[in-house]
């Protein structure tokens, strides 16, 4: 009993240095180290590639980023912008930055015209002509949704 009672606020002293090292041990842990060896959760919502009718609305779905327990994806930016008007590839990239951290993704955006063409016979459908007369074709007018008026493009075979 006479030790206890010799060193006991210094027995108190280290028994409470040991719990302050302890938590701030756990606090490091918890702040640093794990903010530092933990990955941003980052996704797309809908389909990483997606393929769109030529004039057609492109309606964004998003995207969610989470890092350890919150949620970031307010602090996702989005660079690129679709334009449905013109044929081919498009590419969004997502990116988030959180805790000197960054992820990207990307959505690829495949624009197509799959809408065939209008072709449209200019006079009547059926002629009817008398043997050694000469008859002159009347044409034909052809339109695509997104060439416009394709007629000079037809190709007629009179046989």
């Amino acid at each position: 009993m006479n030790f206890f009672k010799k060193y006991k606020w210094k027995i108190l002293i280290i028994f409470l240095a040991i719990i302050v090292l302890t938590i701030a041990a756990y606090v490091f842990y918890q702040t640093i180290y794990l903010d530092y060896a933990t990955p941003i959760k980052f996704k797309l919502i809908g389909d990483k590639e997606i393929t769109l009718e030529v004039f057609s609305e492109y309606k964004e779905e998003g995207s969610s980023a989470h890092f350890r327990d919150k949620d970031i994806t307010n602090k996702v930016k989005i660079n690129g912008s679709i334009n449905t008007s013109k044929i081919g590839v498009q590419e969004l990239e997502y990116i988030v930055n959180y805790k000197k951290k960054e992820a990207k993704l990307k959505r690829k955006i495949t624009i197509v015209d799959t809408v065939i063409p209008e072709i449209k016979l200019i006079g009547n459908d059926k002629i009817s002509t008398y043997v050694g007369y000469s008859y002159s074709d009347q044409g034909v007018s052809a339109t695509d949704n997104y060439d416009g008026d394709i007629s000079s493009q037809v190709v007629t075979d009179n046989q």
